[in-house]
């Protein structure tokens, strides 16, 4: 959603800026008890909040991007409130600069999904407000491939809490012209906090072969950015005796399963990789599938609106195992717990351990811009800092940001379907094969 500047006046910290709107508004903060809600305002994190300075030079803005308006928004929003509480914490300020965030919406009501559109709009607003410094978005991959230009030519340093499709950042697993088309002003700016699809491809392989699998059929959608990680699981398993038997287009065969089943059964395989999105379709295929060879087992990377498609899945559910960058909070240290007890009182409700990955998306904005020093409102340093980073502690773990842009990071959980939800299985390990 974008949203344009009226004045160069600043409204107090904590209230709304009035502008013209094209598109649903930015969601604010839900459940946040009077008085938490007071401490953020002063903090100058309100979700469309801009602080007030007489020095405008001396106040930065942080922009967040995420899908608000799904069908299960409970994993954006507390994202967001995980981004709002690393600034709350931080006093809303870094050394001599006050920082502003303002949360946008990148998904179309109607629709429930990111849309191009709104994803575009968005990354402009953040590129044009002179006081922009950071963009933390978008979730999706395919959101982030349509951001990343439009926030690079700005020159703007971007941190993505997911986005995991390797061809923006790595030219091993990229298509026709990536990453380099992500990066229109010829220098990157773009780090994600999850572990890319290389390395959720070596979880993937570890627990197919931890449940006994031996021979895969893959099966994926017509979305470049899902369909990678069946690619690039293929071309692994080679190397961990994992047999892939064929793969092919789930969205071909959705209006005749009978003819998939029989392809699936004929080449003897004893599971199904799902490498898509998680839509309705799909679940009716996979469960029409489950029903046709009743012995396969089913593995899927994370997804959202997990008891949606779960449901759909009816009796096919069991059998199923997903892998996922968040383990449950319980298994992280002691600062997350810490984090959970605040997020507690602040928001009335128990994060996601997702709410982990916006918390420490705004804290790295925020080391960054200190890096800086008395440059951190200067866009390019800010952004060489940020990927300068190196042997950082967080509450995800230790990690370095590389080269391209991605991290260490490199935990995966395994989680197994009871019912319509998930239950944690197993840490996996993802250092048995190079991503």
């Amino acid at each position: 959603m974008a949203r344009s500047r009226s004045s160069t006046s600043r409204p107090p910290i904590g209230s709304p800026r009035r502008r013209r709107r094209r598109g649903p508004r930015s969601a604010p903060v839900l459940g946040l008890a009077a008085a938490a809600l007071a401490a953020l305002a002063i903090a100058g994190c309100g979700s469309s909040g801009v602080a007030s300075s007489s020095d405008t030079s001396r106040v930065v803005t942080v922009y967040s991007s995420l899908p608000l308006q799904t069908p299960s928004p409970q994993r954006a929003q507390s994202i967001v409130n995980g981004e709002k509480l690393a600034l709350h914490e931080a006093g809303g300020h870094v050394g001599r600069f006050r920082v502003a965030y303002i949360s946008l919406d990148d998904a179309n009501p109607a629709t429930g999904i990111w849309d191009p559109g709104l994803t575009s709009s968005n990354a402009r607003t953040a590129a044009e407000d002179k006081t922009t410094i950071a963009y933390l978005g978008d979730w999706d991959s395919g959101a982030t491939a349509v951001s990343l230009p439009i926030v690079n030519a700005a020159s703007i340093a971007q941190i993505s809490p997911a986005s995991t499709y390797m061809g923006l950042t790595d030219p091993r697993y990229a298509g026709k012209g990536e990453p380099d088309r992500y990066y229109p002003a010829g220098r990157r700016n773009f780090v994600r906090l999850m572990p890319g699809d290389s390395v959720q491809a070596v979880a993937q392989l570890a627990y197919m072969q931890r449940a006994g699998a031996h021979r895969v059929y893959v099966l994926r959608d017509r979305d470049v950015f899902d369909a990678a990680l069946g690619a690039i699981l293929s071309a692994q398993a080679r190397r961990s005796g994992l047999g892939v038997v064929a793969s092919e287009d789930v969205t071909a065969s959705a209006g005749d399963p009978v003819a998939l089943i029989k392809r699936i059964a004929e080449a003897g395989a004893d599971s199904v990789l799902y490498a898509g999105a998680p839509s309705p379709a799909a679940a009716k295929t996979l469960a029409r599938v489950r029903a046709g060879v009743p012995a396969l087992k089913l593995f899927l990377p994370y997804f959202d609106d997990q008891p949606d498609f779960l449901g759909a899945l009816g009796s096919a559910q069991r059998g199923v195992y997903v892998t996922d960058p968040a383990l449950p909070l319980r298994l992280y240290g002691a600062p997350a717990q810490r984090f959970s007890s605040d997020y507690r009182a602040a928001f009335g409700a128990v994060p996601d351990p997702y709410a982990l990955y916006g918390f420490e998306a705004m804290r790295l904005a925020l080391a960054a811009i200190r890096g800086a020093g008395r440059r951190g409102n200067d866009r390019p340093t800010v952004t060489a800092r940020l990927l300068a980073v190196r042997d950082r502690s967080s509450l995800l773990g230790p990690y370095s940001v590389t080269a391209t842009g991605d991290t260490t990071l490199r935990r995966y959980a395994g989680y197994v379907a009871r019912g319509d939800t998930l239950a944690f299985d197993r840490i996996l390990p993802t250092t048995s094969l190079s991503p």
